[in-house]
């Protein structure tokens, strides 16, 4: 199809394009015209000149000038002689501006053509105009506590500016509704300010009032002393009133919010009070006192309500919500407020922390202290303290709530009273009356040292300890010195875990900035990571959550660095204190943990991060989501014990032991031990080279299945990581059981007891298989199926069916074992299901890895369509990427941008040639990146055509032929064939091969090859 000058589309484009040039030039002579200011009805204030008044003065005094006065008052003849008493107008120079800018804007738009061509630049001019409006009309509400006045009159002034406009109508009306949806939203609205106002100018008429008569009696009047105390009580009932209404408006916008954002938004709307409230001391006072019955007064008296229902536990968890999140200062004052309560609750510590072990019991505080959610829930509402573990929730509660406050001199004050009191509650071990047996309940060392490794804070400890060496306990203060030691001992651990796994959550996002991210401009990756966390919403949550973690495992330890070094005076000539010091000084020894926790004291200190790049000190890990080399799982481990076995065997343990001095069927060993005792047990193998191998092997493959479960931290992890335990408990027990039986039946003439412990060893490893059999292989058939279950409610309906497949060979065994047919079915169960399961989670990542990718692209504005073609292939942006920087001589985003240019099917075919690009090798026969150049370059489409004399220079040399083969190629490479049509290489090309056909072929891609339309003819003829 042609072209040509005159063709239709030709034609249009001609005429669009004169009727750009036309609005630019009707614009560019609007511009120039000169506007007459007077003419304006907006923005205008009259004066009346007096003596001595000069126009420069006056002008300075408007924000004016005198040109603009002379031009609005044509009555004024002589700058320098005005007449005393003449009525001049002024301009307010912003609102003359705003006018110049819309008449200027809607000349343009009235003298445009009425056809349809110019409609979509009609529309845009109009578009272009609400926020000339809205400027204006913020400007006109920049004063005053309610506007809404000064708004609708400035609306209707604009209005005027062009009558009967109904298009103009709506812009200015939508410009209007905008401003006032601002102003509602901090509050200046008629409902918020007017009776405010009222009631303070009543309170300032009331306070003058009193002054005045406190002046006079000062003064030496004192019949006026009961007048004046009168007139003083009214004042502060006027100034309550107008507390009253200011703490009126404070609630709902405070409504269901967190402490911390009801802090941001009540500060807000107070602001907003006292800018556009009177300059008043006492105006401010009462708005101070608004805000401390908001921000302090009613989280203390949820505090107080919340101890009189729930006692100490419900009060110390409410202290510490009330107080999450608010600067240190209000977390102070709330604490102080609620400071009876407080004592209330460190008293009750006490009282729980006397209460003794009945003689020979034990207690389990300490076995559920590591974060157990279920148990801190349980404990918040254990209002009567009974369960022994709510003692610890309590105090990690208090703890927390009272390290909000640190720092703040309210807060100094609040932990000094509660600290004494604790210290004054906590009893030691020679004060309590102690029976035979008896224990106190609670070790409340270990209690503050759970507080400290948990991240509730270490002041509150090192306040008790204080205080405790205050009242001379001071071995008692020492022990808490000791616990903090501990304590961050614990959380140094806990960080270098949670660091861990924050490298495993932000590993995909990690991946996506080095590798699509290499085709996406800088200013588009903020964007482009946006959408891949969109479209990944349970790895994004994974990546918030670990770094989370982190942040507070940071804010923590920086916390215990400030809390020892204020208390340092106090403590510091205690054995313990003095090595909570070392620690927190010393470095540690291994690199990995250093960068751990110098990370994690970067994100604490707030540090400002990009979190998603690859910051060396965390440690890289494997993308997450492809299934781990141990999901074939236990399966294998069960079945391999019953197919070594006859279950009728297992069933009886008689059948592994023989009546003493006779010898044992089929047993390594034969005739009477020397001692006359027992004979050795009946080997299964025991002593072959297969099954020592085997056993080692199981008990070796069962602590990596441990170690790969446990480093998933989370439930499902955990309860296979123990599941994994038992296995390599058992593997371990008959790997020694082989090795005692093996040790016997080599050493038949070992004397004395030391063949009967062996052969007692064996014994005892044999019957203890046996009766945990069942029980093992049935707790295999509860996790497994607990987890399809599991899976199931989660919607995760693939897992839950391969699960639910291995749950079904979990159960053939641990029920149905006898019959012979049982043990290979089940092994084959297992076999294919943990296959599957292998071949889905493999899916699985890939299929997310294409999504992350393609989402990724999106939110960097390139089209669904060519995104989807570069994500198909993993490794698709390093190869276009190489491409833009090797041939192209330009970067990524400069070809993946011409590509988002063309059609779907021009793009499809360039990026399916670059699939046919080979690997390139560096002169050491190591993989660097893709080929430059190969044999095959010049053989592509209809090789006989080539070279081409109308190519460059540069081009010529390229197509004189294939190079030769380097000598340093490594001989088994996938290096290219010789290019001959139809031999098994023929489709196989290096980057400069794809650059030729793509410039063959009518490319146009940006850098060294580019060639501008005017010059050039594609494709090449």
């Amino acid at each position: 199809m042609s072209f040509g000058t005159n063709s239709i589309f030709s034609r249009a484009w001609r005429t669009s394009s004169d009727i750009q040039d036309r609005f630019d030039a009707i614009l560019k002579e609007s511009a120039t015209k000169p506007i007459d200011p007077s003419k304006s009805p907006t923005g205008q204030t009259q004066y009346t000149i007096e003596n001595g008044d000069r126009l420069d003065q006056i002008s300075k005094e408007s924000n004016t000038s005198v040109k603009d006065i002379l031009r609005a008052n044509p009555v004024i003849t002589n700058k320098n002689s005005i007449d005393v008493g003449l009525k001049i107008k002024i301009l307010d120079p912003v609102r003359t501006d705003a006018f110049e800018q819309q008449r200027k804007a809607l000349n343009g738009i009235d003298k445009l053509p009425k056809g349809y061509g110019a409609q979509a630049m009609r529309d845009e001019a109009w578009q272009g105009m609400k926020p000339l409006v809205e400027a204006e009309l913020r400007y006109v509400t920049r004063e005053g506590g309610a506007p809404q006045k000064a708004l609708d009159a400035a609306v209707v002034e604009i209005k005027a500016r062009a009558p009967d406009n109904v298009r103009f109508d709506g812009i200015v009306d939508s410009a209007a509704s905008t401003v006032k949806s601002e102003l509602n939203a901090v509050g200046r609205t008629p409902e918020n300010f007017d009776k405010l106002l009222t009631l303070t100018e009543t309170a300032q008429g009331k306070q003058t009032g009193f002054d005045d008569l406190s002046k006079s009696v000062k003064d030496g009047d004192k019949s006026l002393s009961a007048k004046a105390q009168r007139a003083k009580g009214e004042a502060e009932r006027a100034w309550a009133a107008v507390t009253d209404e200011a703490a009126r408006q404070l609630p709902e916008i405070s409504k269901d919010k967190d402490p911390k954002q009801r802090e941001t938004d009540v500060a807000g709307r107070v602001l907003t009070l006292a800018s556009f409230g009177p300059d008043d001391v006492n105006y401010r006072k009462a708005l101070d006192a608004a805000t401390a019955k908001e921000l302090v007064d009613k989280p203390a008296k949820l505090i107080e309500e919340a101890y009189d229902k729930g006692g100490a536990p419900a009060a110390a968890f409410e202290a510490r919500k009330q107080t999450a999140g608010v600067s240190s200062v209000l977390a102070g004052n709330i604490l102080q407020s609620a400071d009876l309560t407080m004592t209330k609750v460190a008293t009750d510590l006490g009282t729980e922390a006397r209460e003794k072990l009945p003689a020979n019991s034990t207690s389990n505080v300490s076995d559920l202290l590591e974060g157990d959610q279920a148990f801190l829930d349980y404990s918040r509402k254990d209002a009567k303290m009974t369960s022994d573990n709510t003692f610890v929730a309590v105090l990690g509660d208090l703890s927390a709530a009272y390290e909000a406050a640190a720092g703040s001199d309210p807060g100094e004050k609040a932990l000094k009273s509660v600290s004494f009191t604790l210290a004054q509650s906590l009893p030691e071990v020679k004060d309590m009356d102690y029976k035979t047996g008896e224990r106190p309940i609670h070790d409340v060392t270990k209690a503050f040292k759970w507080v400290v490794s948990e991240r509730n804070g270490t002041v509150l400890t090192l306040a008790t300890a204080s205080q405790l060496k205050d009242l001379k306990r001071t071995d008692y203060a020492d022990g808490l010195s000791g616990s903090v030691k501990d304590g961050i001992g614990r959380l140094r651990e806990k960080t270098y875990g949670d660091v861990e796994a924050f490298g495993k959550a932000r590993e995909p996002f990690i991946a996506l900035e080095q590798n699509p991210g290499r085709l996406v401009s800088e200013g588009d990756k903020p964007g482009a990571m946006e959408a891949a966390r969109k479209g990944n919403p349970e790895q994004a949550k994974k990546f918030d959550d670990s770094l989370n973690d982190v942040r507070e495992d940071g804010r923590a330890l920086w916390r215990a660095q400030v809390a020892v070094s204020a208390y340092e005076d106090q403590l510091g000539d205690q054995d313990n204190f003095k090595a909570l010091k070392d620690s927190l000084a010393k470095a540690e020894g291994d690199k990995k943990k250093q960068d751990s926790l110098g990370f994690a004291l970067d994100m604490g200190s707030d540090e400002v991060v990009n979190i998603s790049a690859n910051d060396s000190r965390v440690e890289r890990t494997d993308l997450p989501g492809v299934t781990p080399w141990w999901s074939l799982r236990a399966g294998l481990d069960l079945t391999h014990d019953i197919a070594g076995r006859n279950m009728n065997q297992i069933h009886d343990s008689t059948q592994y032991v023989t009546k003493s001095g006779e010898p044992a069927p089929g047993g390594p060993s034969s005739g009477k031990t020397a001692s006359g005792g027992p004979t050795p047990v009946a080997g299964f193998n025991s002593t072959t080279r297969f099954g020592f191998n085997y056993r080692f092997a199981s008990s070796v493959l069962g602590g990596f299945h441990v170690d790969a479960m446990f480093q998933n931290k989370d439930f499902w992890g955990t309860a296979y990581g123990l599941a994994f335990s038992t296995a390599t408990a058992r593997h371990s027990a008959e790997f020694l059981g082989g090795l005692g039986q093996a040790a016997v039946a080599l050493n038949p003439k070992m004397q004395g007891g030391r063949i009967d412990k062996l052969t007692d060893f064996v014994k005892v490893e044999r019957d203890l298989w046996t009766k945990s059999t069942g029980v093992y292989l049935k707790g295999w058939f509860g996790i497994d199926a607990a987890y399809t279950i599991s899976n199931l409610s989660e919607g995760k309906y693939p897992e839950a069916a391969i699960f639910g497949v291995q749950t079904v060979a979990d159960g053939m065994v641990a029920f149905f074992a006898t019959p012979k047919w049982v043990t290979p079915v089940s092994l084959g169960i297992t076999v294919v299901a943990s296959i599957a399961n292998m071949i889905y989670g493999s899916w699985k990542a890939e299929n997310q890895r294409e999504s992350d990718t393609e989402n990724y692209l999106k939110g960097a504005n390139i089209r669904p369509e060519i995104a989807e073609l570069i994500a198909d292939e993993k490794d698709m942006p390093s190869r276009i990427d190489e491409f833009a920087r090797k041939w192209c001589q330009t970067d990524g985003p400069s070809v993946v941008n011409y590509l988002n240019t063309l059609p779907k099917e021009r793009a499809e075919a360039f990026i399916n040639s670059l699939e046919t690009v080979v690997d390139g090798y560096n002169k050491e026969g190591k993989r660097d990146g893709f080929a430059m150049a190969a044999p095959n370059d010049h053989r592509f489409n209809a090789p006989t055509r080539y070279p081409r004399p109308s190519f460059t220079t540069s081009l010529e040399d390229m197509l004189k032929g294939p190079t030769p083969r380097p000598a340093w190629q490594p001989p088994d490479a996938p290096y290219p064939g010789p290019g001959v049509i139809g031999s098994d290489y023929s489709d196989t090309r290096s980057l400069t091969g794809v650059g030729l056909w793509a410039f063959s072929n009518g490319y146009n891609f940006p850098g060294r090859y580019h060639r501008p339309p005017a010059t050039s003819t594609f494709p090449p003829r």
